[in-house]
């Protein structure tokens, strides 16, 4: 049987990387798969056979699939790439799961996405839903919690989330001066992590994307969901990335996979700060200091 929710790779020169992230795809095959990759840097003579050599492994495709590539002649940056890569793909879908090459995981995280990405398909406050995250324990059997902090290491969400991303923080001092940041996270700890890396985002002293999509989130007062079990893991960590900083989160691509073959749900839609502080305080913390 085919895996009806589309499927968004974003690849670019690491052919080992993806061949792995293929070799899970194949697994589930999905109906419709876009590929979009990224062009060669004019400085690394490499890149050309390296990129040609990602786009060929998707000439393997050996079920009934409709694929669409999005294959790009000139290196737009990581960061410019993944942006434009889901609008193209948004342009096209209502909904579907979106990841990238490093991005490894279990094959239950599928279901997962179909799962809550049809429960939730029309629930504007609801924006994401994680693949990554740490182990906790729900103490309602639960398998997932609702957060308002998200990671893109394996993510899923729908078009009309999507359409609410912005690149324009002119209004962070605004955000900040008025406390909107500690209303929303509700944890001034969290509030203050989540300000320093906006604030370098705001500066452009990072050219990390998923930060802007954090900030859209925030301003739309939006709704993560996360697993209670880690269903992603990040082989990036080996200094082949073009963006992040590899030695100081490598730690987070060390927490176990899981499997998660039953889906209960909450009973309400409310958000669980426990929890998002278990994360923060007994993972994130010890890791950014």
């Amino acid at each position: 049987m085919l895996f009806d929710i589309p499927i968004l790779l974003i690849v670019f020169n690491r052919p080992s990387k993806t061949q792995k992230l293929f070799d899970v795809i194949k697994k589930i095959k999905p109906k419709n798969l876009y590929v979009s990759c990224d062009g060669p840097r004019n400085n690394e003579p490499k890149d050309i056979k390296l990129c040609a050599e990602v786009k060929k492994i998707f000439t393997k495709i050996d079920w009934e699939c409709n694929l669409n590539t999005n294959y790009s002649e000139k290196n737009k940056s990581c960061r410019i790439n993944v942006i434009e890569s889901i609008n193209w793909f948004f342009s096209k879908q209502e909904k579907g799961i979106i990841l990238e090459d490093d991005c490894i995981p279990d094959l239950t995280f599928f279901n997962f996405c179909k799962v809550l990405l049809d429960k939730y398909e029309f629930n504007e406050s609801i924006m994401q839903i994680n693949g990554h995250c740490n182990n906790q324990i729900s103490s309602n059997n639960e398998t997932y919690y609702f957060s308002k902090l998200n990671s893109t290491w394996g993510w899923a969400t729908w078009k009309r989330a999507w359409s609410k991303f912005t690149t324009n923080m002119d209004d962070f001092e605004e955000m900040k001066n008025t406390k909107v940041l500690n209303h929303f996270y509700q944890n001034e700890d969290i509030a203050e992590w989540m300000q320093k890396y906006y604030e370098k985002t705001f500066k452009g002293k990072d050219k990390i994307w998923s930060l802007n999509w954090a900030y859209s989130i925030l301003k739309s007062n939006g709704l993560i969901i996360s697993p209670f079990k880690n269903l992603i893991y990040n082989s990036g960590f080996d200094g082949s990335g073009t963006s992040g900083d590899s030695k100081k989160f490598s730690k987070f691509s060390e927490i176990k996979v899981n499997s998660i073959e039953i889906i209960n749900h909450p009973n309400q839609i409310l958000y669980n700060k426990e929890y998002d502080e278990n994360f923060f305080y007994n993972y994130v913390e010890p890791v950014d200091k």
